[in-house]
């Protein structure tokens, strides 16, 4: 990097750090009880208690079995659950940005996207995601629809692994993987809490949300069950220029989870879980370019409308050297959104009709269901060394259909088919995985892993329509593609607790089947140099390389763990919006990216807990390709150079009674593109830094927090859309202040 970067890092993270490292708990946090105690956390492997050891102590399960985080040598941010609720975190935005090379990006009500190590594509991208999400033992990564964001109450943790993740967790984590981790039923206890908070939004209204959880013992020690609930209200800030009317972009969700825990023999424990959710959003958080602040001129109602239904059952069975694990997941969601396309095709609606109405809308509407199962057989195991390994098989079944129609709110229209796509889509892949390390001294420890992949791809569609001349049938296209992906690890404990190590892995993502074109897009095919629209995209893979350290100090009060990572990555898959409104999807030369990430954890007394992330991610294209319109060194898009994060908090008590803290937390984000080098939509966004405080009084059971989101009331730029005649600005929430209130049983 430049001397020039590196002096505006230096800068930035001191500007970020120092105002607030006596005023503001750490939000990527390896903290201690606030007694002093060990900390236990519950095996999404198990569902077992799992006792740490020694204050500050994070037991992970990033490389599927039980450890200590500072003893996995690996890149891992831990965001626990109590630092999620001493936060005031809600949602992927409020956590995510605040961990070094990580993105969490946004485009109107539903295009989340999770980028990790500078791995990103467009935001309206449709192939498969580089990052891997996981709900417990459930993939829910996918190309469209929602994130699956089941908020933060009731949450054990939030494991985010950084670097390829494939030997372990597949083809959908080539950057990184984002695990959920919930809490799991508690066989010996009644456990309850109930909370609630009302809040008010600059430039909106007023907000509000209820969550409860009980957790029932039906059979000491032998079965447990565990029931979590809740529904969040958003009121919207953006008016729209139409009708005049505010708040436009409202939303609101609502979800269920159940978990029932069994033990019916010392060896042997039964996950079942059901994870229910509804969530729909009006609009979007979009203030259209050129306009007054946070106005939208929108003639067709947008809506995003999600439902997701997933169902788990995990088992384990302990042997005398090993732990046998089966974890079965069906996933079911319907999803569907309308976006408002007046600009760009109610001229075109008139031209096919002969009709022309002033002041009507017309939309493009995305029906998406799909369904997915996923069967995953492993055997770890549990042995002191000098040799441990695990072997796994993994099965997952996709199956999303998708249909993409217009409609528009002339009442004499309703019925019109200007255009309709439909298609049916499989995607199915079988892998065996394993990894081995050995211990080759009591301090240094060798680790290979590798994961051999097969899938099977096929897809099958039908147009009809004004602009398809008809009803055009197409035929099933199957392609069929084999990976195999590799790692090594070498990693030395100087001591108990500061150790090095060294990567090198692998990531792979399959290939797949381009969408069909009407003809109105075969001009802007030609001019990327292709005669007839191309069939498929190909497969792209890279090579991570990576040294890290990890460290803990003073009696374990403070930790400092670093890395540096090189990526090569080739035959990058890349999306284009085409003007015609079909998107292209096809593969550049490739794109390095290179970083480094620094997370400092200080506990310098009882009171008081600091925290300082950092980032820096250097991600560009290594050749130009006119057909893709890349250019040798742009960035890959959405992605800062640099990222930081600060936080703190004071804890206090007041008598045998009484208890409060204060926190306070900043982020900074970078300055970065919003889509691929094209000179039409190639927008810089600039940089935001967002503030929020939160101060809390603990008493007995009760708990009661003042909290302010966005304190400065930055309006930060998520994203910039310039496609079909519409240009959008995807922005944050406003400052929002309001009171919660907690009550544990």
């Amino acid at each position: 990097m430049s001397g020039n970067s590196v002096r505006r890092g230096i800068y930035l993270a001191g500007s970020a750090v120092v105002p607030f490292l006596f005023l503001v708990s750490p939000a990527v946090a390896q903290e201690a009880a606030a007694d002093g105690t060990a900390r236990t956390e519950t095996s999404p492997q198990t569902g077992d208690a799992v006792q740490a050891g020694e204050p500050g102590d994070i037991i992970v399960t990033a490389q599927k079995r039980s450890e200590r985080v500072q003893d996995v040598a690996a890149s891992i941010a831990v965001v626990t659950g109590d630092s999620l609720q001493k936060s005031g975190a809600v949602n992927y935005a409020d956590y995510l940005n605040s961990i070094p090379s990580v993105s969490y990006a946004k485009n109107s009500g539903f295009k989340d996207k999770i980028f990790i190590r500078g791995l990103s594509d467009t935001m309206g991208s449709r192939v498969l995601s580089t990052t891997g999400i996981y709900i417990d033992e459930t993939p829910i990564t996918e190309v469209d629809a929602s994130l699956g964001d089941l908020g933060t109450f009731d949450m054990n943790r939030i494991e985010v692994l950084r670097g390829p993740q494939g030997t372990l967790f597949g083809s959908g984590s080539m950057g990184g993987t984002v695990r959920v981790i919930t809490n799991k039923p508690d066989l010996d206890k009644v456990v309850g809490l109930v909370s609630g908070q009302l809040s008010g939004t600059s430039h909106g209204g007023a907000n509000y949300d209820l969550n409860a959880m009980l957790n029932l013992p039906v059979l000491t020690d032998k079965v447990g069950l565990r029931l979590v609930g809740g529904y969040r209200d958003d009121s919207g800030f953006i008016t729209n220029l139409v009708d005049g009317k505010d708040d436009i972009n409202s939303s609101h969700s609502a979800y269920v989870r159940g978990l029932l825990s069994l033990k019916p023999t010392d060896n042997l424990d039964i996950l079942l879980a059901v994870h229910y959710q509804h969530s729909k959003a009006y609009f979007g958080p979009n203030q259209d370019v050129g306009r007054a602040p946070y106005t939208a001129k929108r003639f067709y109602p947008e809506v995003n409308e999600f439902t997701t239904r997933i169902y788990n059952a995990t088992i384990n069975y302990t042997l005398p050297f090993a732990t046998i694990t089966s974890a079965t997941s069906y996933i079911n969601k319907t999803n569907f959104s309308a976006r408002d396309f007046t600009s760009a095709y109610l001229a075109k609606y008139q031209a096919a009709t002969g009709i022309a109405v002033p002041n009507q809308g017309v939309s493009l509407n995305y029906d998406f269901p799909n369904k997915g199962l996923t069967q995953e057989l492993r055997i770890a195991s549990s042995s002191k060394g000098p040799l441990h390994w695990l072997v796994g098989g993994y099965y997952n079944d996709f199956g999303p259909y998708t249909k993409q129609t217009y409609s528009t709110t002339i009442p004499s229209l309703s019925g019109f088919n200007y255009s309709t796509s439909m298609s049916r889509i499989y995607r199915r892949e079988l892998a065996g995985f394993g990894e081995a390390s050995v211990d080759v001294t009591d301090k240094f420890q060798l680790t290979a892993g590798v994961r051999h992949s097969t899938f099977w791809i096929g897809k099958q569609g039908n147009n009809s329509g004004y602009t398809y001349g008809g009803t055009i049938t197409l035929p099933w296209v199957r392609i069929e593609q084999q990976a195999t992906v590799l790692k090594f690890r070498a990693d030395y404990k100087i001591t108990p607790d500061n150790m090095i190590y060294a990567v090198a892995s692998q990531g792979y993502r399959p290939g797949g089947i381009v969408s069909s074109f009407d003809k109105s897009c075969l001009p802007q095919l030609q001019q990327l140099g292709y005669s007839t629209p191309p069939a498929q995209y190909d497969p792209d893979r890279l090579w991570n390389f990576e040294v890290g350290s990890k460290n803990q100090f003073l009696d374990r009060r403070l930790t400092v763990n670093a890395d540096a990572y090189y990526i090569k990555w080739r035959n990058t898959q890349v999306a284009q919006n085409l003007q015609c409104g079909n998107q292209f999807i096809s593969n550049a030369g490739g794109a390095t990216s290179k970083g480094i990430e620094l997370e400092v954890q200080a506990h310098p007394t009882d009171s008081i807990d600091l925290a300082l992330g950092g980032g820096y991610t250097d991600a560009t294209f290594t050749r130009t390709d006119p057909t893709i319109q890349v250019r040798k060194g742009a960035d890959l898009p959405n992605v800062p150079k640099w990222t930081f994060s600060s936080s703190a908090q004071y804890n206090w008590t007041m008598g045998d009674a009484w208890k409060g803290f204060a926190h306070a937390d900043l982020q900074y984000v970078d300055g970065r593109y919003s889509d691929l080098p094209l000179a039409s939509s190639n927008v810089f966004e600039k940089s935001y830094t967002t503030i929020n405080a939160r101060l809390g009084v603990i008493h007995g059971p009760w708990q009661v927090d003042l909290f302010a989101r966005n304190l400065t009331n930055e309006v930060a730029i998520l994203n910039t859309s310039n496609t079909s005649g519409m240009n959008y600005q995807t922005i944050n929430q406003p400052r929002t202040i309001g009171m919660a209130v907690r009550r544990s049983f």
